[in-house]
């Protein structure tokens, strides 16, 4: 998971162009274990940014060395979120993501509901948190 979240590092940083930080890391699912012997393919893209905060998916593909199979699997797939900070270390806005083909879009509008989700999720726990205070 380590490796995930510096993928994801990577392209918030290249995304944003400053120093980012991993806010949250969600909805991670594990399809197969990687075995012993494995090489794996780490690929990381920006699905959705709003103007606080990107969200970015990672997906972990293995390919097992030991058989000569060249085969590849998907073994991990993780969402992170990130936020960009300034040089003071406040967050600051994030540039718009440039969604170019359909499948782009696709994955924007699935990555601004589980913002949404999300958003929904944080104002229900603050809600509680308050109400039991």
């Amino acid at each position: 998971m380590k490796l995930m979240d510096e993928v994801a590092g990577c392209v918030a940083a290249r995304h944003c162009r400053t120093n980012v930080v991993t806010a949250s890391m969600d909805a991670t699912n594990f399809h197969k274990r990687v075995k012993l012997g494995s090489l794996c393919h780490l690929t990381g893209r920006a699905t959705f940014a709003s103007s606080r905060s990107l969200e970015i998916e990672v997906m972990v593909d293995t390919e097992y060395l030991m058989d000569g199979s060249k085969v590849k699997e998907r073994a991990v797939h993780a969402f992170f979120t990130y936020v960009s900070l300034g040089p003071d270390g406040k967050t600051r806005p994030i540039p718009q993501l440039q969604v170019q083909s359909e499948g782009e879009n696709i994955r924007f509008q699935q990555g601004k509901l589980r913002y949404e989700q999300r958003k929904l999720k944080r104002a229900a726990a603050n809600k509680k948190k308050t109400s039991t205070s």
